[in-house]
């Protein structure tokens, strides 16, 4: 049946295919007919659709009640059409409303306005309390004409991909940038780490003899997920000792031919350099506090009330690792090089920052009173009584 249908492997995994089959197998099914074809795709597709939105209304109704987002977020198929989801998420959990193909419109921000006002009007514009996009220019453009015609509905970016632009431009920066100077070394870094994939996975011999000392492969990260550059140099860390096991393996010197044996011995001359590998080293400690909060920002859960001081704590344990790594004192030092990572963030903290993050920051109820437990139902204090 796979193979003849050409069915997917992955159908195999599916719950429902396995719920199917037992059923099949328990079951005294004498006479039993499959449905056809047009039974498949007429009436019992419109009995599904019907059972699904009864699955679905007690999360519908939770929008009356408090409110919904709007959550929407671009990317492309394997056809490379550009698609753009649109979902609502609320206390109930996340609807999926549409995915619009928006090939030849994808850059113009009336037509995502149009989008949203569309989702807006499906889900009823008094239930809609914000719209969440990335930091797109036309997301913006977009949200200016929305705000105009709902001022109640507040636009506000996606936190995780404010997160991921600083990452970039510090691991990544533009020659043109004023911080260039200053990060530089970053970029030469990572550009290594890339040659050492590369050489290795590109290479069969390379490959043959990296999987001699390592059981973890190399990840190869899409440029799409967030921290992809970090993501794969903390690989690169983690199998290090393989690493100088495969360039010290008799098998190395096969690379003789001119072009190889220039890339294999600029790998070599990495692999084996402890500078190179300290350097390495606090790229990953002074990122690993962006990467921190850009994982709980991610998680399935309410944390809008705690950007306010997830980004403050963030920042100061990047200045705390920086300072300790430059010997330089926190309260009266000053380094240039901290200066520039500052900047990159405040940056885009300005850009993100909006007053609904400083509402739900305000509203919560352990920055009233020291008493107050973290874990209160905001009725067991008093405290907490009376500032609800």
């Amino acid at each position: 049946m796979f193979y003849a249908s050409a069915l997917p492997f992955n159908f195999a995994k599916s719950p429902y295919f396995s719920q199917h089959s037992r059923a099949l197998a328990n079951s005294n099914l004498a006479g039993y007919t499959p449905p056809s074809y047009n039974r498949l795709r007429t009436t019992l597709l419109a009995q599904e659709k019907e059972h699904i939105n009864r699955k679905l209304q007690p999360i519908k109704d939770s929008w009356r009640e408090k409110g919904a987002s709007i959550v929407s977020d671009g990317w492309s198929d394997r056809q490379k059409r550009p698609l753009i989801n649109i979902m609502a998420a609320s206390a109930k959990g996340v609807m999926f409303i549409q995915a619009i193909d928006a090939t030849g419109n994808i850059k113009y921000c009336d037509y995502d306005a149009t989008l949203f006002i569309n989702a807006i009007k499906e889900i009823g514009e008094e239930n809609v309390v914000q719209i969440v996009t990335d930091n797109a220019i036309n997301c913006k453009a977009a949200e200016l004409s929305i705000e105009s015609r709902y001022p109640h509905i507040f636009w506000t970016p996606c936190v995780v991909h404010s997160l991921n632009l600083p990452l970039k431009s510090i691991c990544d920066p533009s020659e043109k940038s004023p911080q260039y100077a200053n990060s530089k070394w970053i970029a030469d870094l990572l550009s290594d780490v890339q040659t050492i994939w590369n050489f290795i996975v590109n290479h069969g011999m390379a490959l043959a003899i990296y999987n001699k000392y390592s059981k973890l492969s190399l990840l190869r990260v899409a440029d799409t997920r967030f921290a992809s550059s970090i993501v794969m140099t903390k690989r690169l860390r983690e199998v290090r000792s393989a690493l100088e096991k495969m360039v010290m393996d008799s098998d190395w010197k096969v690379y003789r031919d001119a072009n190889i044996d220039n890339k294999a011995q600029e790998v070599k001359k990495c692999v084996m350099t402890d500078s190179w590998w300290n350097d390495l080293d606090y790229l990953l400690s002074f990122t690993d506090p962006i990467i921190n909060m850009l994982r709980v920002a991610d998680l399935d859960s309410p944390v809008l009330h705690s950007i306010y001081i997830m980004w403050d704590t963030m920042i100061e344990n990047v200045k705390k690792i920086i300072f300790q790594h430059e010997g330089i004192d926190m309260v009266g030092g000053n380094s240039i090089f901290f200066d520039t990572i500052l900047q990159i963030l405040e940056s885009r903290w300005n850009k993100s920052n909006i007053p609904l993050h400083c509402m739900a920051h305000s509203l919560v109820p352990k920055y009233y009173c020291e008493a107050c437990d973290p874990n209160c139902a905001y009725m067991t204090n008093k405290c907490c009584a009376s500032i609800r």
